[in-house]
Protein backbone atom coordinates (compact mmCIF):
# COMPACT_ATOMS: atom_id res chain seq x y z
CA UNK A 1 0.00 0.00 0.00
CA UNK A 2 1.53 3.63 -0.67
CA UNK A 3 1.36 6.27 1.24
CA UNK A 4 -1.55 8.10 -0.62
CA UNK A 5 -3.54 5.22 -0.41
CA UNK A 6 -3.00 4.49 3.12
CA UNK A 7 -3.56 8.21 4.18
CA UNK A 8 -7.14 7.51 2.18
CA UNK A 9 -7.87 4.62 3.98
CA UNK A 10 -7.32 6.22 7.53
CA UNK A 11 -9.30 9.07 7.01
CA UNK A 12 -12.07 6.65 6.13
CA UNK A 13 -12.15 5.03 9.15
CA UNK A 14 -11.26 8.38 11.23
CA UNK A 15 -15.01 9.96 9.73
CA UNK A 16 -16.71 6.91 10.73
CA UNK A 17 -14.87 6.90 13.83
CA UNK A 18 -15.75 10.77 14.30
CA UNK A 19 -19.73 10.26 13.23
CA UNK A 20 -20.38 6.86 15.90
CA UNK A 21 -18.35 8.75 19.07
CA UNK A 22 -21.74 10.11 20.29
CA UNK A 23 -24.05 7.28 18.81
CA UNK A 24 -26.16 5.74 20.59
CA UNK A 25 -25.65 1.66 19.66
CA UNK A 26 -27.63 -0.34 21.52
CA UNK A 27 -31.42 -2.09 20.86
CA UNK A 28 -33.89 -0.50 22.78
CA UNK A 29 -33.76 -2.10 27.14
CA UNK A 30 -30.16 -3.10 26.73
CA UNK A 31 -27.73 -0.93 28.65
CA UNK A 32 -23.96 -0.94 27.55
CA UNK A 33 -21.18 0.68 29.15
CA UNK A 34 -19.61 3.79 27.15
CA UNK A 35 -16.26 2.48 28.05
CA UNK A 36 -16.64 -0.96 26.89
CA UNK A 37 -19.11 0.15 23.94
CA UNK A 38 -15.49 2.47 22.73
CA UNK A 39 -13.43 -0.80 22.97
CA UNK A 40 -16.05 -2.65 20.99
CA UNK A 41 -16.13 -0.08 18.64
CA UNK A 42 -12.02 -0.03 18.66
CA UNK A 43 -12.22 -3.91 17.76
CA UNK A 44 -14.81 -3.39 14.77
CA UNK A 45 -12.43 -0.84 13.42
CA UNK A 46 -9.43 -3.14 13.94
CA UNK A 47 -10.84 -5.53 11.91
CA UNK A 48 -11.79 -3.62 9.21
CA UNK A 49 -8.17 -1.99 9.11
CA UNK A 50 -6.50 -5.33 8.32
CA UNK A 51 -9.43 -5.91 5.65
CA UNK A 52 -8.97 -3.39 2.99
CA UNK A 53 -8.61 -3.65 -1.00
CA UNK A 54 -5.16 -2.67 -0.44
CA UNK A 55 -3.69 -4.79 1.83
CA UNK A 56 -2.02 -4.66 5.37
CA UNK A 57 0.37 -2.03 5.64
CA UNK A 58 1.62 -3.49 8.43
CA UNK A 59 1.89 -7.19 7.74
CA UNK A 60 0.97 -8.28 3.75
CA UNK A 61 -1.80 -11.13 4.07
CA UNK A 62 -3.12 -10.81 8.37
CA UNK A 63 -6.55 -10.20 8.15
CA UNK A 64 -8.72 -10.58 11.00
CA UNK A 65 -11.62 -10.82 9.40
CA UNK A 66 -11.16 -14.13 7.63
CA UNK A 67 -12.26 -16.07 10.80
CA UNK A 68 -14.75 -15.53 13.81
CA UNK A 69 -13.59 -13.36 17.33
CA UNK A 70 -15.76 -13.49 20.36
CA UNK A 71 -14.63 -11.09 23.06
CA UNK A 72 -16.10 -10.44 26.58
CA UNK A 73 -15.50 -8.74 29.25
CA UNK A 74 -15.99 -9.84 33.24
CA UNK A 75 -19.84 -8.69 33.28
CA UNK A 76 -20.73 -11.69 31.43
CA UNK A 77 -21.47 -9.13 28.21
CA UNK A 78 -20.30 -11.28 24.86
CA UNK A 79 -19.62 -9.61 21.56
CA UNK A 80 -18.92 -11.60 18.59
CA UNK A 81 -17.46 -10.22 15.33
CA UNK A 82 -17.74 -12.19 12.05
CA UNK A 83 -20.37 -14.88 13.27
CA UNK A 84 -23.29 -15.87 11.87
CA UNK A 85 -26.27 -17.00 13.94
CA UNK A 86 -29.56 -16.82 14.19
CA UNK A 87 -29.96 -17.46 18.10
CA UNK A 88 -32.65 -15.01 19.76
CA UNK A 89 -30.12 -14.04 22.16
CA UNK A 90 -27.60 -12.00 19.69
CA UNK A 91 -28.83 -8.69 19.56
CA UNK A 92 -27.24 -6.97 16.13
CA UNK A 93 -25.16 -3.68 16.48
CA UNK A 94 -24.65 -1.92 13.43
CA UNK A 95 -20.57 -0.91 13.78
CA UNK A 96 -19.41 0.94 11.00
CA UNK A 97 -19.96 -1.48 8.01
CA UNK A 98 -19.84 -4.31 10.39
CA UNK A 99 -22.38 -6.00 12.34
CA UNK A 100 -21.60 -6.96 15.73
CA UNK A 101 -23.67 -9.62 17.84
CA UNK A 102 -24.06 -8.48 21.34
CA UNK A 103 -25.30 -10.94 24.10
CA UNK A 104 -25.70 -10.12 27.99
CA UNK A 105 -26.74 -14.09 28.03
CA UNK A 106 -23.59 -16.45 28.08
CA UNK A 107 -24.57 -19.54 29.49
CA UNK A 108 -21.18 -21.25 28.19
CA UNK A 109 -19.11 -19.57 30.57
CA UNK A 110 -16.97 -17.76 27.37
CA UNK A 111 -16.97 -14.73 29.91
CA UNK A 112 -15.02 -16.29 32.37
CA UNK A 113 -12.36 -17.88 29.86
CA UNK A 114 -9.46 -15.65 29.39
CA UNK A 115 -8.43 -16.80 25.85
CA UNK A 116 -9.55 -19.48 23.66
CA UNK A 117 -7.85 -19.56 19.78
CA UNK A 118 -10.19 -22.08 18.57
CA UNK A 119 -13.61 -22.51 20.63
CA UNK A 120 -16.19 -24.13 18.95
CA UNK A 121 -19.77 -22.15 19.37
CA UNK A 122 -22.95 -22.51 17.65
CA UNK A 123 -20.33 -24.77 14.80
CA UNK A 124 -18.36 -22.21 14.43
CA UNK A 125 -14.98 -22.27 15.68
CA UNK A 126 -13.91 -18.80 17.09
CA UNK A 127 -11.57 -17.04 18.77
CA UNK A 128 -11.86 -15.98 22.53
CA UNK A 129 -10.64 -13.05 24.17
CA UNK A 130 -11.87 -11.33 27.42
CA UNK A 131 -11.05 -8.02 27.10
CA UNK A 132 -10.84 -6.28 29.92
CA UNK A 133 -8.66 -8.80 32.15
CA UNK A 134 -5.31 -6.89 31.36
CA UNK A 135 -4.23 -4.27 33.78
CA UNK A 136 -1.99 -1.96 32.14
CA UNK A 137 -2.35 0.91 29.97
CA UNK A 138 -5.49 1.44 28.16
CA UNK A 139 -4.33 0.29 24.59
CA UNK A 140 -2.57 -3.08 26.20
CA UNK A 141 -5.68 -5.46 25.73
CA UNK A 142 -5.42 -4.98 21.90
CA UNK A 143 -2.18 -5.28 21.51
CA UNK A 144 -2.52 -8.13 23.07
CA UNK A 145 -5.46 -9.20 20.82
CA UNK A 146 -3.56 -8.60 17.39
CA UNK A 147 -0.52 -10.39 19.07
CA UNK A 148 -2.24 -13.75 19.39
CA UNK A 149 -4.30 -13.06 16.64
CA UNK A 150 -1.12 -13.25 14.42
CA UNK A 151 -0.22 -15.70 15.76
CA UNK A 152 -2.69 -17.88 13.77
CA UNK A 153 -1.42 -16.25 10.72
CA UNK A 154 2.09 -17.58 11.77
CA UNK A 155 0.91 -21.04 12.10
CA UNK A 156 -0.80 -20.68 8.91
CA UNK A 157 1.51 -19.38 6.47
CA UNK A 158 4.93 -18.89 8.52
CA UNK A 159 7.50 -22.15 7.70
CA UNK A 160 9.00 -23.71 10.66
CA UNK A 161 12.44 -22.92 12.38
CA UNK A 162 15.67 -25.12 12.83
CA UNK A 163 13.89 -27.57 15.66
CA UNK A 164 15.57 -26.54 19.27
CA UNK A 165 15.77 -29.05 21.94
CA UNK A 166 15.26 -26.16 24.43
CA UNK A 167 16.95 -23.29 26.07
CA UNK A 168 20.70 -24.59 27.38
CA UNK A 169 22.45 -21.63 28.03
CA UNK A 170 19.75 -19.93 30.98
CA UNK A 171 22.18 -19.99 33.92
CA UNK A 172 25.17 -19.37 31.90
CA UNK A 173 26.74 -15.98 33.63
CA UNK A 174 28.61 -14.87 30.62
CA UNK A 175 25.64 -15.13 27.78
CA UNK A 176 23.16 -13.23 30.39
CA UNK A 177 25.68 -10.68 30.81
CA UNK A 178 25.70 -9.87 27.17
CA UNK A 179 22.35 -10.51 27.35
CA UNK A 180 22.02 -7.12 29.12
CA UNK A 181 24.04 -5.47 26.83
CA UNK A 182 21.94 -6.36 23.75
CA UNK A 183 18.91 -5.12 25.83
CA UNK A 184 20.82 -1.81 26.92
CA UNK A 185 21.88 -0.94 23.06
CA UNK A 186 18.25 -1.85 21.40
CA UNK A 187 16.80 0.39 24.08
CA UNK A 188 19.35 2.82 23.01
CA UNK A 189 18.86 2.09 19.35
CA UNK A 190 15.24 3.04 19.81
CA UNK A 191 15.64 6.28 21.84
CA UNK A 192 17.77 7.63 19.49
CA UNK A 193 16.83 10.47 17.24
CA UNK A 194 18.99 10.88 14.60
CA UNK A 195 19.77 8.12 11.87
CA UNK A 196 23.92 8.23 12.61
CA UNK A 197 23.54 7.13 16.34
CA UNK A 198 20.80 4.69 15.30
CA UNK A 199 23.09 3.05 13.17
CA UNK A 200 25.86 2.93 15.72
CA UNK A 201 23.95 1.10 18.00
CA UNK A 202 22.62 -1.38 15.65
CA UNK A 203 26.31 -2.21 14.32
CA UNK A 204 26.69 -2.75 18.37
CA UNK A 205 23.98 -5.14 18.91
CA UNK A 206 25.69 -7.09 16.07
CA UNK A 207 29.03 -7.33 17.55
CA UNK A 208 27.77 -8.06 20.87
CA UNK A 209 25.45 -11.07 19.11
CA UNK A 210 27.71 -12.21 16.73
CA UNK A 211 30.18 -13.07 19.95
CA UNK A 212 27.72 -14.01 22.49
CA UNK A 213 26.58 -16.86 20.12
CA UNK A 214 30.18 -18.23 19.30
CA UNK A 215 30.26 -19.89 22.79
CA UNK A 216 26.49 -20.76 22.92
CA UNK A 217 24.81 -23.71 22.82
CA UNK A 218 23.61 -24.38 18.76
CA UNK A 219 20.18 -25.28 20.54
CA UNK A 220 20.13 -22.62 22.82
CA UNK A 221 20.51 -20.61 19.45
CA UNK A 222 17.89 -21.95 18.01
CA UNK A 223 15.29 -20.89 20.49
CA UNK A 224 16.35 -17.88 20.82
CA UNK A 225 15.38 -17.39 16.80
CA UNK A 226 12.49 -18.81 16.66
CA UNK A 227 11.20 -17.29 20.06
CA UNK A 228 12.31 -13.82 18.37
CA UNK A 229 10.99 -14.68 15.05
CA UNK A 230 7.42 -15.88 16.15
CA UNK A 231 6.94 -13.94 19.55
CA UNK A 232 8.94 -10.77 18.30
CA UNK A 233 6.85 -10.43 15.22
CA UNK A 234 3.67 -10.86 17.03
CA UNK A 235 5.06 -7.90 19.04
CA UNK A 236 6.33 -5.63 16.22
CA UNK A 237 2.70 -6.15 14.07
CA UNK A 238 0.91 -5.56 16.85
CA UNK A 239 2.87 -2.03 18.05
CA UNK A 240 2.91 -1.25 14.50
CA UNK A 241 -0.77 -1.84 13.65
CA UNK A 242 -2.05 0.95 16.25
CA UNK A 243 0.77 3.29 14.38
CA UNK A 244 -0.16 2.71 11.12
CA UNK A 245 -3.97 2.75 12.23
CA UNK A 246 -4.32 5.84 14.47
CA UNK A 247 -7.73 4.09 16.06
CA UNK A 248 -6.58 4.54 19.70
CA UNK A 249 -6.15 8.36 21.03
CA UNK A 250 -3.74 7.50 23.94
CA UNK A 251 -1.36 4.96 22.10
CA UNK A 252 2.08 5.81 21.36
CA UNK A 253 3.97 2.84 19.99
CA UNK A 254 7.76 4.11 20.19
CA UNK A 255 7.44 4.99 23.77
CA UNK A 256 5.80 1.95 24.06
CA UNK A 257 8.55 -0.08 22.72
CA UNK A 258 11.19 2.00 24.91
CA UNK A 259 9.21 1.36 28.14
CA UNK A 260 9.07 -2.58 26.87
CA UNK A 261 13.06 -2.55 26.54
CA UNK A 262 14.10 -0.51 29.59
CA UNK A 263 11.58 -3.05 31.47
CA UNK A 264 13.60 -6.59 30.32
CA UNK A 265 16.80 -4.87 30.78
CA UNK A 266 16.48 -4.22 34.58
CA UNK A 267 14.14 -7.42 35.04
CA UNK A 268 15.31 -9.52 38.02
CA UNK A 269 13.90 -13.10 36.79
CA UNK A 270 17.03 -13.46 34.76
CA UNK A 271 16.27 -17.33 34.10
CA UNK A 272 12.70 -16.43 32.94
CA UNK A 273 14.06 -13.09 30.84
CA UNK A 274 16.98 -14.94 29.32
CA UNK A 275 14.28 -17.79 27.95
CA UNK A 276 10.83 -16.27 27.45
CA UNK A 277 10.75 -12.59 28.50
CA UNK A 278 12.78 -10.80 26.53
CA UNK A 279 12.19 -12.37 23.34
CA UNK A 280 9.54 -10.17 22.52
CA UNK A 281 11.11 -6.73 22.64
CA UNK A 282 14.36 -7.84 21.29
CA UNK A 283 12.47 -9.60 18.49
CA UNK A 284 10.26 -6.61 18.14
CA UNK A 285 13.70 -3.74 18.02
CA UNK A 286 14.79 -6.11 15.69
CA UNK A 287 12.08 -5.55 12.92
CA UNK A 288 12.05 -1.77 13.84
CA UNK A 289 16.09 -1.83 13.31
CA UNK A 290 15.30 -4.12 9.29
CA UNK A 291 12.95 -1.08 8.77
CA UNK A 292 15.18 1.39 9.46
CA UNK A 293 18.02 -0.20 7.37
CA UNK A 294 15.04 -0.08 4.79
CA UNK A 295 16.48 -4.00 4.44
CA UNK A 296 14.49 -5.77 1.28
CA UNK A 297 11.88 -8.40 1.66
CA UNK A 298 12.83 -9.17 5.04
CA UNK A 299 9.72 -9.78 6.04
CA UNK A 300 8.93 -11.94 3.25
CA UNK A 301 12.05 -13.83 4.21
CA UNK A 302 10.92 -14.04 7.95
CA UNK A 303 7.95 -15.72 6.66
CA UNK A 304 10.16 -18.22 4.88
CA UNK A 305 11.86 -19.33 8.16
CA UNK A 306 14.87 -16.55 8.01
CA UNK A 307 16.05 -15.81 11.96
CA UNK A 308 15.54 -12.11 12.33
CA UNK A 309 19.39 -11.78 14.12
CA UNK A 310 20.57 -13.37 10.56
CA UNK A 311 18.40 -10.46 8.48
CA UNK A 312 20.00 -8.13 10.16
CA UNK A 313 23.74 -9.30 10.02
CA UNK A 314 23.62 -9.68 6.58
CA UNK A 315 22.08 -6.15 6.21
CA UNK A 316 25.46 -4.91 8.62
CA UNK A 317 28.48 -6.31 8.19
CA UNK A 318 31.27 -6.48 10.55
CA UNK A 319 35.49 -7.39 10.11
CA UNK A 320 36.47 -9.08 12.18
CA UNK A 321 38.90 -6.37 13.49
CA UNK A 322 35.69 -3.73 13.91
CA UNK A 323 33.90 -6.75 15.42
CA UNK A 324 36.72 -7.01 18.34
CA UNK A 325 37.33 -3.26 18.95
CA UNK A 326 33.60 -2.10 18.91
CA UNK A 327 33.10 -4.95 21.32
CA UNK A 328 35.54 -3.77 24.04
CA UNK A 329 34.17 -0.14 23.50
CA UNK A 330 30.57 -1.71 24.30
CA UNK A 331 31.61 -3.18 27.19
CA UNK A 332 33.64 -0.38 28.84
CA UNK A 333 30.50 2.24 27.77
CA UNK A 334 27.99 -0.01 29.42
CA UNK A 335 29.97 -1.54 32.56
CA UNK A 336 30.64 -5.37 31.63
CA UNK A 337 32.29 -6.04 34.41
CA UNK A 338 29.19 -4.44 37.15
CA UNK A 339 27.03 -6.46 34.88
CA UNK A 340 28.90 -9.81 35.08
CA UNK A 341 29.43 -9.93 38.39
CA UNK A 342 25.55 -9.24 39.81
CA UNK A 343 24.32 -11.78 37.22
CA UNK A 344 26.81 -14.23 38.66
CA UNK A 345 25.89 -13.61 42.20
CA UNK A 346 22.23 -14.16 41.21
CA UNK A 347 22.78 -17.13 39.93
CA UNK A 348 23.79 -18.95 42.62
CA UNK A 349 21.08 -17.52 44.74
CA UNK A 350 19.07 -18.75 42.09
CA UNK A 351 20.11 -22.30 42.17
CA UNK A 352 20.40 -22.50 46.04
CA UNK A 353 16.51 -21.55 45.85
CA UNK A 354 15.84 -23.86 43.59
CA UNK A 355 17.52 -26.64 45.43
CA UNK A 356 15.86 -26.18 49.20
CA UNK A 357 12.31 -26.03 47.14
CA UNK A 358 12.99 -29.50 45.62
CA UNK A 359 14.57 -31.17 48.94
CA UNK A 360 11.45 -29.37 50.96
CA UNK A 361 9.25 -30.74 47.92
CA UNK A 362 10.74 -34.84 48.63
CA UNK A 363 10.67 -34.59 52.35
CA UNK A 364 6.51 -33.83 52.01
CA UNK A 365 5.23 -36.79 53.70
CA UNK A 366 2.42 -36.57 50.85
CA UNK A 367 2.11 -39.00 47.62
CA UNK A 368 4.05 -37.81 44.27
CA UNK A 369 2.10 -38.43 41.18
CA UNK A 370 3.33 -37.93 37.53
CA UNK A 371 0.96 -36.93 35.16
CA UNK A 372 1.37 -36.82 31.24
CA UNK A 373 -0.72 -35.25 28.81
CA UNK A 374 -2.19 -36.80 26.06
CA UNK A 375 0.30 -36.91 23.08
CA UNK A 376 -1.02 -34.90 20.30
CA UNK A 377 -4.07 -32.70 21.42
CA UNK A 378 -4.05 -29.30 22.18
CA UNK A 379 -4.86 -27.85 25.55
CA UNK A 380 -5.98 -24.06 26.83
CA UNK A 381 -5.64 -22.63 29.98
CA UNK A 382 -3.97 -20.68 32.29
CA UNK A 383 -3.14 -19.98 36.05
CA UNK A 384 -0.67 -18.27 38.49
CA UNK A 385 1.93 -19.02 40.47
CA UNK A 386 4.23 -17.46 43.53
CA UNK A 387 7.27 -18.17 42.00
CA UNK A 388 8.32 -19.85 38.47
CA UNK A 389 12.14 -21.27 37.86
CA UNK A 390 13.66 -22.66 34.94
CA UNK A 391 15.56 -25.83 35.55
CA UNK A 392 18.61 -27.08 34.20
CA UNK A 393 17.55 -29.99 32.05
CA UNK A 394 14.96 -27.62 30.66
CA UNK A 395 12.40 -28.44 33.05
CA UNK A 396 9.89 -25.51 35.51
CA UNK A 397 9.61 -25.51 38.99
CA UNK A 398 6.19 -23.13 39.92
CA UNK A 399 5.34 -22.95 43.76
CA UNK A 400 2.06 -22.11 45.10
CA UNK A 401 0.34 -23.26 41.71
CA UNK A 402 -3.26 -22.43 40.68
CA UNK A 403 -3.86 -22.77 36.85
CA UNK A 404 -5.87 -25.20 34.51
CA UNK A 405 -5.32 -26.95 31.58
CA UNK A 406 -8.17 -28.49 29.59
CA UNK A 407 -8.97 -30.00 26.07
CA UNK A 408 -10.40 -28.35 23.54
CA UNK A 409 -13.54 -30.74 24.08
CA UNK A 410 -13.49 -30.21 27.67
CA UNK A 411 -13.08 -34.16 28.73
CA UNK A 412 -10.04 -33.78 29.99
CA UNK A 413 -9.16 -31.17 32.80
CA UNK A 414 -6.73 -30.94 35.34
CA UNK A 415 -6.83 -27.86 37.74
CA UNK A 416 -4.55 -26.79 40.83
CA UNK A 417 -5.52 -24.37 43.84
CA UNK A 418 -2.27 -23.35 45.83
CA UNK A 419 -0.28 -26.39 44.89
CA UNK A 420 2.75 -25.92 46.92
CA UNK A 421 5.41 -27.80 44.49
CA UNK A 422 4.43 -28.47 40.50
CA UNK A 423 7.34 -29.73 38.42
CA UNK A 424 7.02 -29.47 34.58
CA UNK A 425 9.73 -32.10 32.93
CA UNK A 426 10.72 -31.03 29.38
CA UNK A 427 9.71 -34.28 28.38
CA UNK A 428 5.70 -33.43 29.66
CA UNK A 429 5.89 -34.87 32.85
CA UNK A 430 4.25 -32.87 35.71
CA UNK A 431 5.14 -33.76 39.07
CA UNK A 432 3.41 -32.85 42.47
CA UNK A 433 2.18 -34.34 45.81
CA UNK A 434 -1.64 -35.25 46.69
CA UNK A 435 -2.67 -36.53 50.25
CA UNK A 436 -2.79 -40.10 51.01
CA UNK A 437 -6.56 -40.47 51.50
CA UNK A 438 -7.39 -39.19 48.10
CA UNK A 439 -10.21 -40.92 46.37
CA UNK A 440 -9.16 -42.04 42.43
CA UNK A 441 -12.10 -43.03 40.45
CA UNK A 442 -10.74 -45.49 37.91
CA UNK A 443 -13.88 -46.68 35.38
CA UNK A 444 -16.46 -45.38 37.89
CA UNK A 445 -15.29 -47.27 40.62
CA UNK A 446 -13.26 -45.42 44.05
CA UNK A 447 -10.18 -46.55 44.65
CA UNK A 448 -8.35 -45.21 48.15
CA UNK A 449 -4.67 -43.69 47.61
CA UNK A 450 -3.58 -45.81 50.14
CA UNK A 451 -4.70 -49.04 48.64
CA UNK A 452 -3.52 -48.07 45.01
CA UNK A 453 0.00 -48.17 46.85
CA UNK A 454 -0.08 -51.53 47.97
CA UNK A 455 -1.39 -53.18 45.23
CA UNK A 456 2.35 -52.28 43.45
CA UNK A 457 0.08 -52.86 40.09
CA UNK A 458 -0.84 -51.47 36.40
CA UNK A 459 -4.35 -50.33 36.11
CA UNK A 460 -5.93 -49.79 32.32
CA UNK A 461 -8.81 -47.03 32.51
CA UNK A 462 -10.83 -45.12 29.80
CA UNK A 463 -12.12 -42.86 32.79
CA UNK A 464 -10.43 -41.41 35.74
CA UNK A 465 -11.06 -38.48 38.48
CA UNK A 466 -10.24 -37.50 41.29
CA UNK A 467 -10.85 -34.19 43.40
CA UNK A 468 -8.52 -33.29 46.31
CA UNK A 469 -7.53 -30.02 48.55
CA UNK A 470 -5.28 -28.60 45.58
CA UNK A 471 -5.60 -30.48 43.17
CA UNK A 472 -8.75 -32.00 40.78
CA UNK A 473 -8.39 -33.85 38.00
CA UNK A 474 -10.55 -36.14 34.72
CA UNK A 475 -9.99 -37.86 31.59
CA UNK A 476 -13.40 -38.81 30.38
CA UNK A 477 -12.11 -39.75 26.36
CA UNK A 478 -8.38 -40.41 26.80
CA UNK A 479 -7.77 -44.31 27.51
CA UNK A 480 -4.42 -44.67 29.31
CA UNK A 481 -2.70 -46.14 32.43
CA UNK A 482 -2.41 -45.90 35.86
CA UNK A 483 0.86 -47.94 37.22
CA UNK A 484 2.73 -47.57 40.92
CA UNK A 485 6.06 -47.59 41.15
CA UNK A 486 9.06 -46.58 43.99
CA UNK A 487 5.69 -45.61 45.62
CA UNK A 488 5.26 -43.07 42.88
CA UNK A 489 1.70 -42.80 41.01
CA UNK A 490 2.26 -42.38 37.05
CA UNK A 491 -0.94 -41.66 34.77
CA UNK A 492 -0.04 -42.18 31.47
CA UNK A 493 -2.23 -41.86 28.30
CA UNK A 494 -2.31 -44.17 24.88
CA UNK A 495 -1.16 -42.46 21.38
CA UNK A 496 -4.11 -41.60 19.85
Amino acid sequence: MNKNNLTSCLVCLLITISGLASASLAPPNLTIDAQELDAVRTVAYTIEATHTSNGNPVWEGYDISTSPLIISFANGHVYAFNFHSSNPRWHALPISHSTVLYSSDDPEGISKIPMNPSYVLEGQSAFLYQLDLIDGPSYLPFLVLIHERFHQFQFQNFKPGIRSGGYQDHLNAQNLALVQLEELILTDFLKAEDAVTKMDRIKDFVAIRELRFRDLNPSSIHWEQDQQRMEGLAEYVSIKMYEAFPLIPDYDGPLHMQTMMEMYSKDENIADRAIKHRHYGVGASIAIALDFLKAQDWKAQTQQGAPLDTLLMQNVKLNPKDLISRVEKIKNEYGFTTIYAAINAKINSYQKEIDDIINDFQEQPAVEVALFKPRGMGMSGGGTNLQMFHLADGGTLSVDNSSVNTTPDNTWKFSLTNMPVVIQKRTGEIDFKVEKNLQIVINNKSFNLEQLLKSNREFVFNKISWKGGCCEFYSEEYPGTLSVRDNKIYIMFHVT
